[in-house]
């Protein structure tokens, strides 16, 4: 699936397979059950007051365990995050706080008439394999190599790339920059047209510095190249390596 950003970027989503969700699954349950013996035993000694609090316990932190987790870990639970998926808004950005909550209310209809059966139906009767909650949240689950390429390349274009000189710092570059930040510099450098020449200074000397903390980069490089030319040959280096 491909999605073209307001900024020009394409970004290729993968969405999930059925078995690396349902293993997911299977990994938040088992932890959940272990929270859930746990608090059994604290509750047994309160008789009938234990036993409501119990099965109101049962709903809720599975709920608020899966909302709390897809909020502030942007979409992931220990389950999705130790098999490499994630949940995304359907146009690949950021989830909105109602739309975790709605896919998570919603597993309520997709655990009918037992064992996710109706969950399951629809992700096999849709192209993106998405559950009822999430066609009603407007998600998707998708593996984590979600990547994406630029529409314009002239921004990141370069001769000679002179990174490539130094193998090492290459390396830790394409290990090591973030997505965010990647996104952010390759923008910058789409729209430096819109800037003043203070404000081309100010933005790139940040960014190369950013650069600069991430992965050290040798005096000579840093003495020969100014900061919006480090940026570019950064971009550069990582996005011809990722494009697909």
């Amino acid at each position: 699936m491909t999605i073209r950003s307001p900024e020009g970027l394409l970004f290729r989503l993968y969405p999930a397979g059925l078995y690396r969700r349902f293993l997911a699954l299977m990994l938040d349950f088992f932890l959940l059950a272990l929270v859930m013996s746990q608090i059994s035993l604290l509750l047994a000694a309160f008789a009938s007051v234990g036993v409501a609090l119990h099965m109101v316990l049962g709903f809720l932190l599975p709920l608020l365990y899966h909302v709390a987790c897809e909020w502030f870990r942007r979409g992931q639970t220990l389950g999705k995050w130790l098999m490499g998926i994630q949940v995304c808004d359907i146009d690949g950005g950021q989830l909105a706080f109602s739309q975790v909550l709605v896919r998570n209310l919603f597993r309520c209809v997709d655990i009918l008439p037992g064992g996710y059966l109706l969950g399951m139906i629809s992700a096999f009767v849709d192209p993106h394999g998405r559950r009822l909650g999430d066609l009603a949240a407007r998600t998707m689950v998708v593996c984590q190599q979600t990547t994406w390429q630029p529409s314009n390349n002239s921004a990141i274009h370069v001769h000679r790339n002179a990174l490539r000189d130094y193998p090492q710092l290459a390396l830790r570059l394409r290990q090591c920059l973030p997505a965010d930040l990647l996104m952010l510099c390759y923008q910058s450098l789409l729209r430096r047209g819109e800037l003043s020449a203070e404000a081309q200074v100010r933005v790139f000397s940040a960014l190369s510095s950013a650069l600069a903390d991430l992965v050290p980069f040798p005096d000579e490089l840093l003495a020969t190249l100014p900061a919006e030319q480090i940026v570019r040959h950064a971009v550069a280096l990582v996005v011809e390596d990722r494009r697909l």
